[in-house]
């Protein structure tokens, strides 16, 4: 990496943790520039508009996802080990950060807000939402699932579980919100063996 290629992950590092914890709305050249320890020409220098920044911080975010969520999950067996690899590794990544998870925010900050940052969101999610209906396939292929298994209810369904789970484990906190999580996602696999 070039000098420039380093400052710029390194800021959009600090992008992805001042997002997480106010959210990638609220984060724009001037807040990201004082939390970087940059000027405001110089962040403004590496994307041009808020934005661009905003986009970039969740491309970021998604190649830091694929890389500690869905890559390790596919290297493993494929079938029910690999979702159960795939949710061990969401839990992480969803610990790791400092406030919430930038998707699920974005996602509500954007809904209703017409314009390139929310046309992004949009097909993040539904790229996610692919993957899991991939992750329901192979587990069909492999015989772990029902040949007749609906895999787009499947996605829809485990999506709604991390979701649900992250809400009881960093909202809520719940009460033993793992064995809980556990036990939800064994009855989740159940119904499509």
């Amino acid at each position: 990496m070039t000098k420039g290629e380093d400052t710029k992950k390194s800021i959009l590092k600090t992008g992805l943790d001042l997002a997480s914890r106010v959210g990638l709305e609220q984060v724009t050249i001037g807040n990201l520039a004082k939390a970087a320890g940059l000027s405001k020409s110089g962040l403004y220098a590496h994307f041009q508009s808020k934005e661009a920044l905003q986009i970039e911080i969740l491309q970021f975010a998604g190649q830091l996802f694929a890389d500690s969520v869905l890559v390790p999950a596919l290297q493993s067996k494929t079938g029910i080990k690999r979702i159960q690899h795939l949710v061990k590794n969401w839990n992480a990544w969803n610990d790791a950060l400092t406030g919430g998870c930038i998707f699920i925010s974005a996602v509500n900050e954007f809904k209703d807000k017409p314009g390139k940052v929310r046309d992004f969101v949009i097909a993040q999610q539904q790229a996610w939402m692919g993957s899991l209906q991939r992750l329901a396939q192979s587990a069909i292929d492999s015989g772990d699932f029902r040949a007749d298994a609906d895999v787009e209810q499947f996605a829809y369904e485990l999506y709604s579980f991390l979701l649900g789970f992250n809400l009881f484990n960093k909202m809520l906190n719940s009460e033993d919100p793992r064995t809980r999580q556990q036990e939800a996602l064994q009855r989740l696999i159940t119904t499509y063996q």
